[in-house]
């Protein structure tokens, strides 16, 4: 099974990746925009395995752990890859988890 980084699996599944960068005074290694104003950030500052709850200009903002492991040069299989996309959506429908203990894997949702 191929082994990309999840900026490379993000331009094979028409996601829009962008790396370090800020989002009001929240600070973020990676963003993710699926497009229809969804969008995910990822931080090194979060230490819990679960998205934290910032507020930004009165609104939640979920912010999730930077699961771009260190390991193999953050390469990660497909399969990997889709796991996490899939477990973000579903936080962002509000069905937060964290994502050991996501309850849908294997069911892909771009």
């Amino acid at each position: 099974m191929p082994q990309k980084t999840i900026k490379q699996w993000c331009s094979e599944h028409d996601i829009n990746w962008y790396g370090q960068g800020n989002h009001g005074a929240i600070s973020y290694d990676w963003k993710l925009a699926f497009g229809h104003g969804r969008s995910a950030i990822f931080s090194s500052g979060v230490s819990s395995a679960m998205p934290t709850v910032h507020e930004l200009n009165g609104k939640p903002i979920l912010v999730f752990p930077n699961v771009n492991s260190s390991k193999k040069n953050g390469m990660i299989s497909e399969e990997a890859f889709l796991r996490i996309i899939n477990w973000v959506q579903r936080c962002l429908d509000g069905e937060v988890s964290d994502l050991e203990h996501d309850e849908e894997p294997n069911k892909t949702r771009l």
